[in-house]
């Protein structure tokens, strides 16, 4: 299978991820919609970004561009341009982006594992752009908060006005957020499943050696400070680059903990422990999120 995979050429290989990636998307599930297959297809379709990701990695962001073109050109006949297009920004450009990234430190670094940090903390910054410009060019905060409230109403028919307006105006940065964790699930799945297809690919890396650029402190004091001005509009932005900027301080904060729990006997139980309940608690998240935004000031270094 791996020397099928490479006696393809880069143009067959950009078509055939393409196909996959369009076939892995929605309209699969709709297919098998009632079946017992589709549960299999409805898992399937979170990982529909691994083949864009893997075409990357083998051949670059050319061909992965290439594929991305193809799966939204399908999107078009099952939906409509708006959407196809929405979705290649937020999803297939990103786990291009991502990908080439990923490919680029594998290539110029020397000590392997240094390099995922720094691609998860510009994909980050990818999404911050896209959503600084969509709050203050292209969409009004009202029409965001109307349309998060419509989504949320249609869940449930329960009283969740608290949970609405919190949901409301978070909106953004959710959305940002969510797809940002499922690029990066696709980018370390496809990494593990093709560590065997091509060496040049780094294998899974562990949580202590990400690395984490010092500006996201920057981008968290200054989305502090937009919200203390009260005003609206300035504190809608600053709350949704605020929740935006935990997620790269959460991830340093983690690497640090785990590289001082790394000694222990079951270091790795410990961490998963610290992992799940800074998930589920708000109090454990904010003392990871704190010791990621202090690290740096404070020489907090990993091992």
């Amino acid at each position: 299978m791996n020397l099928q995979l490479h006696q393809l050429s880069p143009l067959k290989l950009s078509i055939l991820c393409g196909l996959l990636s369009a076939f892995l998307n929605f309209p699969s599930s709709l297919y098998f919609q009632g079946t017992v297959f589709f549960l299999l297809f409805f898992l399937l379709n979170f990982l529909w970004l691994s083949p864009l990701i893997f075409v990357t990695l083998i051949h670059g962001k050319r061909y992965g561009l290439l594929a991305s073109g193809i799966v939204s050109g399908i999107g078009i006949g099952f939906t409509t341009p708006d959407v196809a297009l929405v979705t290649f920004i937020l999803n297939s450009l990103p786990a291009v982006y991502c990908a080439d990234l990923a490919r680029r430190e594998d290539q110029n670094s020397g000590t392997p594992y240094t390099g995922l940090g720094k691609v998860f903390s510009k994909l980050c910054f990818f999404y911050l752009i896209i959503l600084a410009l969509a709050l203050t060019v292209l969409f009004n905060q009202n029409d965001i908060e109307e349309t998060a409230k419509k989504i949320l109403t249609n869940v449930g028919n329960q009283d969740i006005t608290h949970l609405s307006h919190t949901f409301a105006v978070l909106f953004p940065a959710l959305i940002a957020c969510s797809t940002l964790v499922i690029v990066s699930v696709n980018l370390i799945v496809t990494l593990k499943a093709t560590k065997r297809i091509s060496p040049v690919i780094r294998p899974y890396p562990m949580a202590y050696d990400i690395k984490m650029p010092n500006y996201w402190d920057i981008v968290f004091v200054i989305s502090l400070l937009l919200i203390l001005t009260q005003h609206e509009m300035s504190a809608f932005i600053g709350k949704n680059v605020l929740l935006l900027s935990c997620l790269p301080l959460y991830l340093y904060g983690l690497s640090i903990i785990s590289s001082r729990l790394k000694h222990l006997e079951n270091c790795k139980i410990w961490v998963i422990f610290v992992a799940m309940i800074s998930v589920f608690l708000v109090w454990p998240a904010m003392i990871v999120i704190l010791l990621g935004l202090l690290g740096p000031i404070l020489k907090i270094k990993q091992d």
